[in-house]
């Protein structure tokens, strides 16, 4: 399976509770050979009973295949059995991807100046298709639909909001607003 490098998470799940061992967990670079450890112990892993979760940290490089190995007295059962591990290349591989695309600039819709006292102009609203202005409580105050490159304030009252970006994909982007 293909994951992006960055703060990955690999979770594993076990059919009894499991307490962490002296051996590692091992991923291997295929292209290179490299290696990188993470010991059971290790503070990146942590254990809620029977799921493991192992945090990654970004020490993935992207677009790499890689496979895991598991020493067999990585992590222990609650009845003290040693799980036996995973010593073939087979049995766990995943490629990581390029995240290129997230790289670039975060173009995020935003608005300006803030506080604001009359109106706030758009920038980068080329893919939002409404927004939300909602007060501390979480009520909505006003709804625009398809957008301006501004919005007028001026019979909203003094105070704090939320200014909340739906773009065409449907992710939400929400920002404070002072109006003053």
């Amino acid at each position: 399976s293909n994951v992006s490098p960055d703060n990955v998470k690999i979770k594993l799940v076990f059919n009894e509770a499991i307490y962490p061992g002296e051996g590692a967990i091992v991923f291997v670079n295929e292209e290179t050979g490299e290696t990188h450890e993470i010991y059971a112990n290790d503070f990146n892993v942590t254990y809620d009973d029977s799921t493991i979760t192992l945090n990654m940290n970004n020490f993935l490089q992207k677009n790499t295949s890689y496979h895991v190995l598991i020493e067999e007295n990585a992590f222990i059962s609650e009845s003290d059995e040693y799980f036996s591990g995973i010593q073939s290349e087979n049995k766990w591989k995943f490629k990581t991807v390029s995240n290129e695309r997230q790289l670039s600039p975060q173009k995020n819709p935003s608005f300006f100046p803030n506080p604001a006292i009359n109106e706030i102009k758009l920038l980068n609203t080329d893919n939002v298709v409404s927004i939300y202005i909602t007060n501390l409580t979480g009520r909505n105050i006003m709804e625009i639909r398809s957008p301006d490159s501004r919005i007028s304030l001026g019979n909203l009252p003094k105070g704090m909001y939320f200014i909340t970006f739906v773009t065409l994909d449907g992710s939400r982007v929400t920002k404070k607003l002072l109006k003053r």
